[in-house]
């Protein structure tokens, strides 16, 4: 019996080795979750950059076409420079509603990106949910070794 004692406890040593382990990997998965929450505030830093750069568009293009109106009110001979500057208008509005879409692509990427960060923290919750379930079985575990030991004693002394 003093046999299977030690047998146990070295089982149990290996258990509680495992349960270490485990919980490294839950550190590592918890680090990776900061990282790709660090990344996620990042991507939205540079998504609220964008919109400014995108209001900044829109104010740029309320601007020229107040100024196209200023020219078709002074004079019929700079009506080529106010399609020019029209074609141009256009053009920016278009840079801005793909800015806009680029924006909401990014959003999208976030939100994608929050939602792998909640899968992780899931699986490290889980992880946690494993290494405490090792760590009840070593508990029991070493309540039979103990119980073993006793039966030992109980034996050698009769």
């Amino acid at each position: 019996m003093l046999i299977g004692a030690v047998v146990m406890l070295i089982h149990v040593v290996d258990m509680l080795i495992g349960a270490v382990d485990m919980l490294h990997h839950v550190v590592d998965m918890l680090v990776g979750a900061v990282d790709m929450l660090i990344g996620v505030v990042d991507m939205l830093i540079h998504v609220v950059d964008m919109l400014i750069y995108v209001v900044d568009m829109v104010i740029g293009v309320v601007d020229m076409l107040i100024y196209v109106v200023d020219m078709l009110i002074g004079a019929v001979d700079m009506l080529i420079h106010v399609v020019d500057m029209l074609i141009g208008a256009v053009d920016m509005l278009i840079h801005v509603v793909d800015m806009l879409i680029g924006a909401v692509d990014m959003l999208i990427h976030v939100v994608d990106m929050l939602i792998h960060v909640v899968d992780m923290l899931i699986g490290a919750v889980d992880m946690l949910i494993g290494a405490v379930d090792m760590l009840i079985g070593v508990v029991d575990i070493l309540t039979r070794v103990v119980d073993m030991l006793i039966r030992v004693v109980d034996m050698h002394f009769r």
